[in-house]
């Protein structure tokens, strides 16, 4: 019997565009079935449904009532938290949201879901794109690690589409290996030392938190957690020879650029809608 997997994603558009492009490109022959469900909310309303219910109840049902509040065509009723092997929570980081609950603060709500799910085979794993899902596009093959105003909010996904006019939808395997150097780079930053291939495998999803926060509270680095997937589940070899690079070359090419590192910080007065 073959696994089935499935991501739970902020929207209807992109974040499916994303894993539809996944689905083709690194998972065309494989036995696994990829299934995505749209939340149709942001990771605080997710949290506050799940902290009423004491976490009890499986996060699979906890968006399937998401999607039924909304008023939307539920085409997931009849999957359950059980029916997957692996479950993976895709969401932005979104500091500015307004539906964070009373009392709490960003860094509450994120590090207790971190802690909630941290592991795809029990309650699921989440996995934050900082600060949007668009940071798959912030590819450029410049030695350049970008941060970004955490006030910009939603602007960020203009600004990038300026930069990079390339639709997921076309992304080929030359745009995933732009933007695993460009993770690997950004790592690199965060952990203040070059990360290897091997190491970036390993690296915690609160660690990339814990890092982040201490750029500050003004400003956050571009990160992607979809590519923090496919880093992590196509671990070794498989991945590589799906990119068709070695471990060699593009540990190189981060070893290069890290050296040259040039850190550049977008002005906050830039347009945030």
């Amino acid at each position: 019997m073959s696994s089935r997997i499935c991501f739970i994603v902020e929207g209807l558009k992109t974040e499916p565009e994303v894993i539809e492009n996944i689905k083709k490109l690194f998972f065309k022959d494989s036995e696994v079935e990829v299934i995505h469900l749209p939340a149709m909310t942001n990771i605080y309303s997710i949290y506050k449904a799940l902290k009423n219910d004491d976490f009890e109840t499986g996060i699979i049902e906890i968006v399937k009532e998401q999607i039924d509040k909304n008023g939307l065509t539920n085409n997931y009723s009849h999957y359950y938290t059980s029916d997957f092997s692996e479950v993976y929570l895709l969401f932005d980081y979104d500091a500015h949201n307004n539906n964070i609950p009373h009392g709490l603060c960003v860094g509450d709500v994120i590090e207790e879901m971190l802690e909630v799910f941290d592991n795809e085979t029990e309650n699921g794993k989440l996995l934050i794109s900082y600060p949007m899902v668009e940071a798959i596009k912030d590819n450029d093959e410049s030695a350049n690690v970008y941060l970004y105003p955490v006030s910009l909010g939603r602007g960020y996904k203009k600004v990038i589409d300026s930069k990079n006019h390339r639709h997921i939808k076309a992304f080929g395997y030359d745009d995933w290996v732009k933007s695993v150097k460009k993770h690997m780079l950004t790592l690199s930053y965060l952990r203040h030392n070059l990360v290897s291939v091997e190491e970036a495998q390993e690296l915690y999803p609160m660690l990339v938190y814990y890092d982040q926060k201490k750029i500050g509270d003004e400003y956050i680095a571009s990160f992607s957690g979809v590519v923090e997937f496919l880093i992590e589940y196509f671990h070794g070899d498989k991945l590589l020879n799906k990119l068709n690079i070695t471990e060699k070359e593009l540990n190189r090419a981060v070893e290069i650029s890290y050296n040259s590192l040039t850190l550049v910080k977008h002005e906050k007065t830039m347009e945030k809608n």
